[in-house]
């Protein structure tokens, strides 16, 4: 039934001139957390992958941390490792996994995306939280 009804999007996210716009988005949202987060407990700790391509053919999936800046929960992703056409986001070089905040559903997080620079901009196909 749930899977009946997931369809194929795509988030946009381009560069706006105002310094304080972040395109924001919780993942996963209340209603896929609704559905998947059955049954178990989920991890306070995770790991998070954003599935993308570049719209602009001068930069490629690892110049991620160039093109954009990110923040999950309003903490900075200071590294990123490419896989394939997705990212794997993490706070630090030492640091791999993301924790969610106190007041917030185990797993679920806020992710700010601000692109950089003018003219650029990418097409987000998922976010996956491991």
């Amino acid at each position: 039934d749930v899977a009946e009804r997931d369809y194929k999007d795509y988030f946009f996210v381009v560069k706006v001139e105002n310094p304080k716009v972040w395109h924001t988005k919780k993942i996963p949202n209340d209603a896929e957390y609704a559905a998947f987060a059955t049954g178990r407990r989920p991890a306070r700790e995770n790991l998070i992958v954003i599935c993308l391509e570049c719209t602009d053919k001068k930069f490629s999936v690892g110049e991620l941390s160039w093109m954009a800046a990110i923040r999950v929960d309003d903490v900075p992703a200071e590294h990123n490792e490419s896989i394939g056409r997705c990212t794997l986001i993490m706070p630090s070089k030492k640091e791999r996994s993301w924790t969610s905040r106190a007041e917030s559903k185990p797993g679920q997080y806020q992710v700010q995306i601000q692109m950089r620079g003018l003219g650029i901009s990418m097409k987000i196909s998922s976010f996956v939280v491991i």
